[in-house]
């Protein structure tokens, strides 16, 4: 038994064959494609996890105005920071701004609400926010950990409602 094949078939069977060839090749190519974003992905990751934890170890450590524990409340340095701040002022204003917004909300939600709006800038005069660094560069303290006492300041002024 023997098989002919004609010209005709033989050069499909060759472009069939190339075609193979080529899909092979192309998908080894693709394969070194994907090992070596696998790589880049690899060390991306590290890198993001190492900045993660540097954000981490950042947000673990505890203010250096407020004592450990539940409610939080001021230690001696945030007591002397609140004297210094001066700020029974600011914290009526604050209140009348925020007292509505916080109505429906419990106590760990005021908290957190307060926090939030103490960090932001534009709740402050540029006198009030300079006295804010001035006090945090002089007790050796992030302008946050000074801002935290005027937080906690303004919470049990919204919590005694």
């Amino acid at each position: 038994m023997t098989f002919t094949i004609s010209a005709e078939h033989t050069l499909e069977i060759v472009a069939s064959l190339i075609a193979i060839v080529s899909a092979l090749i192309g998908i080894g190519i693709w394969i070194g494609h994907v090992n070596s974003d696998r790589q880049n992905l690899k060390t991306l990751m590290k890198r993001m996890e190492k900045k993660l934890d540097e954000i981490l170890s950042l947000v673990r450590q505890r203010s250096n105005t407020v004592k450990d524990g539940s409610p939080l409340c001021l230690n001696d340095k945030g007591e002397k920071v609140w004297k210094d701040l001066d700020a029974s002022e600011w914290i009526e204003r604050f209140f009348d701004d925020t007292k509505n917004l916080v109505r429906d909300k419990d106590a760990y939600q005021i908290q957190q609400f307060t926090t939030e709006y103490v960090t932001s800038d534009k709740h402050y005069l540029e006198e009030e926010l300079k006295l804010i660094r001035e006090i945090a560069y002089e007790n050796g303290l992030s302008d946050f950990d000074v801002r935290l006492v005027l937080g906690i300041k303004l919470r049990d002024k919204l919590l005694e409602k």
